[in-house]
């Protein structure tokens, strides 16, 4: 996605990961479940300027992958509200997450909070 706005109540059903590729970026109340892994469920690549992340749900079955990658160059990321359960496996932050947020609240892994 490019200098767009995502929002969709229900399930992001692509084979593909969420990639925000540049301009200005808003996913919101949107539920990803990742059964194949991909690498990654939501990316904010470097030529982002501003991100914005709320209220997403992000389910990864049985394969371990990454939940958010933020690259270094992206201008501003803002994350509220972004809960990833693991199932089949055991998440962690240093699993699930490269990069991190400018701004980081409401974050959870598997109900535990981690922002």
């Amino acid at each position: 996605m490019t200098g767009s706005n995502f929002n969709k109540n229900g399930f992001y059903f692509e084979q593909r990961p969420l990639r925000l590729d540049g301009g200005t970026c808003t996913v919101s109340n949107t539920q990803i479940k990742q059964l194949l892994p991909t690498g990654w469920s939501v990316t904010v690549q470097h030529a982002i300027e501003q991100a914005t992340l709320k209220n997403v749900s992000v389910g990864i079955y049985k394969h371990p992958q990454l939940a958010l990658v933020v690259d270094d160059g992206v201008g501003r990321c803002t994350v509220n509200g972004f809960n990833v359960k693991t199932n089949g496996w055991q998440g962690t932050r240093g699993s699930l997450f490269r990069g991190w947020p400018d701004v980081a609240k409401n974050i959870t892994v598997n109900g535990r909070a981690i922002a």
